[in-house]
Formats: C-alpha cells, sequence, structure tokens
C-alpha cells in the first residue's frame, strides 16, 4: 500500500519529461552557442560548395561594404569618356572668362549687354588648337582650324532687359581621335530677376 501510495501520477511522469526536455535543449544551446567561429576556421576551409544555396541574398547583404565592380567603374566613365561638371558663374557686361581646355578645344564665356543698342548677350565661344577639327552646335564648322572662333551657344535677350535662356549640346572632334560628345552647357542673361547678369553652367563629356 505504500509502494502504491509513492508512485508517481501519469500527469507528473509526463511533466517531468517536460521538463528534463526543456532544460536538455537549453544547456545544449547554450553549449554550443558560437562554438564554430573564424577562429576555429583554417584560412580556405570554406568553399563555395559548402556555402547552402541563397544563404547569402542581396536583403541580407550590407551594400556599402561593396568596392565598385569594372563595369560599374566603366558605366561611369560613359563609354571611356569623362564627365566634367562646369560649376555656375556669372559674368557682368563686358566680362570673359576661360571655362576650360579640354584636349585641343578651349571654351570661353562672354558677357555683352546692349550690343547694337539693343540685345544683351551671353554667350559660349569655342576654339581648337588643332587644324581640321569639326564643330557643332549653336554654329557649325566642318573645318574647324587654329585661330576659328565658333559660336557653343547663345542666349539673347531683346530688347535690352529681356530674360534670355538658351542651351546646347554640342559635338567637337579633332583629327587626333579626341572629342567632346553629348555634353551640354547652357548660358541665361537677365534670368532670376537680375537684369545684366550672364549666367553659365553645364556638364561636359570628354575624352
Amino acid at each position: 500500500m505504500r509502494l502504491s501510495r509513492m508512485r508517481p501520477s501519469p500527469a507528473m511522469v509526463v511533466a517531468l519529461i517536460a521538463l528534463i526536455a526543456a532544460v536538455s535543449g537549453s544547456a545544449y544551446a547554450a553549449l554550443t552557442k558560437n562554438s564554430v567561429g573564424s577562429k576555429q576556421l583554417k584560412k580556405g576551409a570554406v568553399k563555395t560548395v559548402d556555402i547552402r544555396k541563397n544563404a547569402v541574398t542581396g536583403k541580407k547583404a550590407k551594400e556599402s561594404t561593396f568596392s565598385t565592380v569594372p563595369s560599374a567603374q566603366v558605366a561611369n566613365s560613359f563609354g571611356g569618356m569623362t564627365a566634367t561638371r562646369v560649376e555656375q558663374f556669372t559674368l557682368a557686361n563686358g566680362g570673359s572668362r576661360t571655362i576650360g581646355t579640354f584636349g585641343p578645344f578651349t571654351l570661353t564665356a562672354t558677357c555683352s549687354l546692349n550690343e547694337g543698342g539693343t540685345t544683351d548677350f551671353a554667350r559660349i565661344l569655342i576654339a581648337t588648337s588643332e587644324n581640321n577639327s569639326a564643330f557643332k552646335g549653336e554654329d557649325e564648322n566642318s573645318d574647324f582650324d587654329i585661330g576659328d572662333t565658333t559660336l557653343y551657344v547663345e542666349a539673347a535677350g531683346s530688347p535690352t532687359g529681356t530674360e534670355a535662356f538658351q542651351e546646347d549640346g554640342g559635338a567637337a572632334i579633332a583629327p587626333s581621335g579626341f572629342q567632346m560628345l553629348g555634353h551640354q552647357l547652357y548660358a541665361g542673361v537677365n534670368i532670376f530677376g537680375q537684369p545684366g547678369v550672364c549666367r553659365f553652367g553645364g556638364v561636359l563629356f570628354v575624352g
């Protein structure tokens, strides 16, 4: 009679089994957590075939840790041509400024107000140091030689004081192979509520 009274009930047995399983699982997890890390792996021990398919996806990867791949670098150079930004600047009447020299081509901005007593002009001019070059923009010169000055882009406000804005994506090539293609420069006069001011800027693709 005493033995039967000390025997655990079925419910107690189930509860004990569940408790033992839970404790054993926690202990196993604690023992195995971080048990294999980078310090335990030999260099070259893990190969591509050891990595489960889709174990690393775009959602799990941090883009900021990646360097630019060669194909992206080529794309950023626009087919091997370098993109150069012309920071916005202004000129007053009679002002002139060299934007830059790119290969044999030199770009110059000028501002002329009340020209001929009627018109305000903001212009970008192009010149070359290589004979037999060619250019097409506001004007066209298929035999672009040293000493020639050709109009790249022109904004004309008439009568004087009138707002004017113009842009052009001219193309210039030289016999040496240097070229400026698909570039976009702009010129404006009397814009932004600033009479008597010429404004310039844009982007060049050269190479």
